[in-house]
């Protein structure tokens, strides 16, 4: 407590000091003009033999004390607000600090100097400068995060949405469907269905995991795999898993979903349907490698690149503490997918 009270007074020490600098200075000129002067006086009327009475004696004593006060008074103003200058100009920059922060300006700096209320004042100004800039980047970085994670879901429904249409007409344009073959239609249009909702979910509650353990994760990976030739039927498909050996792993089962749409979409979209579409899946001790290549089609659709997918995916594998690899060029695309610390 008493060091704070220590603190609190450092400038009203600082401005009693200069008090007393100018005080003893214009002191010490009042009374070098009242002797000086009454010596020139007292001089002058003994050189010029004038007797003044009392009367008169009086009257110049009192211009001289009041002449002197005046001079006096006039030189401790002009000392005390020269030596007190500078803390006006700091008190002005501080001002000015205060105005930047009013009209948002963070990168702001109030430059610090002494050591007392003023430098405190500057410092709290900087302080809140600073807890003020990192605050919006936050408000910023975490509207930017809901902006690409609504972004890249929408994105991301549209896959399976895509599939209950596709579904949906082929069985209002096919006659005559089997039992077996309504069955198997609805069970694909009951399953998308699902993972829209499950989609909507994560946009709605946030992004967060249904984190799912798999003591053989290679049957995962094999059902997904199933899926995504029977999605891309009508393309030639070279799948290679024989690098693919037993692995335990702890993951959520819609966001793998979610990556190998995105992977059928640019397929459906981008490859040509004339040349083979590679998916190469293996593993090491702690990592797992998905590595799907496919030739560019000509005269692709320029209305929507596949940004938005792979943006998607990259967002999904950051999260298992991985990475993801672009190789494109003018006529073969590839996207190494390596999920780490399995």
């Amino acid at each position: 407590m008493l060091n704070r009270n220590n603190k609190s007074r450092r400038l009203s020490l600082e401005i009693l000091f200069l008090v007393s600098i100018s005080l003893i200075i214009s002191l010490i000129i009042f009374f070098v003009i009242t002797y000086s002067t009454r010596g020139i006086v007292e001089e002058y009327l003994f050189n010029n033999e004038i007797v003044l009475d009392d009367y008169e004696y009086y009257s110049i004593e009192n211009t001289i004390f009041t002449c002197g006060l005046i001079i006096s008074v006039i030189i401790f103003i002009s000392i005390f607000l020269g030596l007190f200058s500078e803390k006006i100009a700091y008190i002005k920059t501080i001002t000015n600090g205060i105005k930047e922060l009013q009209i948002n300006n963070y990168d702001h700096k109030v430059e610090l100097k002494g050591n007392n209320e003023l430098t405190e004042l500057a410092n709290s100004i900087n302080f809140l400068s600073k807890q003020e800039k990192e605050v919006k980047e936050k408000e910023e970085k975490l509207s930017k995060e809901k902006e690409e994670l609504i972004r890249n879901l929408s994105h991301d429904i549209r896959t399976p949405l895509t599939s209950i249409i596709s579904y949906t007409e082929l069985m209002s344009n096919k006659e005559n469907l089997s039992d077996k073959e309504k069955n198997e239609y609805f069970n694909l249009i009951l399953k998308k269905s699902k993972q829209i909702k499950d989609l909507t979910d994560v946009l709605l509650e946030g992004n967060k995991k249904e984190l799912s353990t798999f003591e053989d994760a290679t049957l995962l990976i094999k059902q997904l795999v199933d899926e995504f030739e029977d999605s891309l039927e009508s393309f030639n498909i070279n799948i290679d898993l024989s690098r693919l050996n037993k692995f335990s792993w702890t993951v959520d089962v819609n966001e793998l979903i979610r990556i190998f749409d995105n992977l059928i979409s640019n397929i459906k979209k981008y490859a040509s349907n004339e040349d083979t579409i590679d998916l190469i899946i293996e593993n090491t001790n702690n990592s797992l490698v998905i590595t799907q290549r496919n030739t560019i089609k000509e005269n692709k659709d320029e209305q929507e690149h596949h940004n938005i997918g792979i943006s998607s995916i990259k967002k999904i594998v950051q999260g298992y503490q991985g990475n993801v690899v672009i190789n494109e060029n003018e006529k073969t695309f590839e996207i190494i997918i390596t999920f780490l610390n399995l």
